[in-house]
């Protein structure tokens, strides 16, 4: 199904709610009339992704009653040092750059994205070849 641009902010305005609720640094970032908001490359260029992530995190932000700061960062690795070093107060990222970002600095996932009216979250698993894995993720561990 073909999902419009207009459709995606809908289906996700509602997470912006519960990831507000859900972040511990929510007072600070309020106190200071501020968040800093960051996204990972989801899009060919750092300037394509803030740009259409832009008025989703406007739309955050207005929902707080605060200002907001955007960062588009090129890499995952680029966004867990961000959280970690607290430079972000929240951020959209994908499957890898959550497990990095977790991994490293033990942030939480407190939201996913509905796409279609079902929430989405969609990673792959990549492994050496000589790795035998017949039943996953049990023969995966370690």
């Amino acid at each position: 199904m073909k999902s419009t641009r207009r459709k995606f902010v809908q289906g996700t305005a509602g997470l912006a709610g519960a990831a507000a609720l859900g972040l511990s640094g929510i007072a600070n970032a309020q106190a200071r009339k501020k968040m800093r908001f960051g996204v990972g490359p989801l899009l060919p260029s750092a300037e394509d992704t803030k740009k259409a992530y832009t008025p989703f995190f406007s739309h955050v932000a207005q929902q707080l009653g605060v200002d907001f700061e955007l960062v588009a960062t090129t890499d995952w690795a680029g966004m867990a040092v961000a959280m970690g070093s607290g430079q972000l107060d929240l951020a959209w990222m994908g499957p890898w750059g959550y497990i990095i970002a977790n991994n490293s600095t033990d942030c939480q996932a407190i939201a996913t994205v509905k796409y279609d009216e079902k929430p989405t979250y969609v990673a792959i698993v990549i492994a050496k070849p000589e790795l035998k894995i017949t039943n996953f993720p049990a023969d995966s561990k370690g």
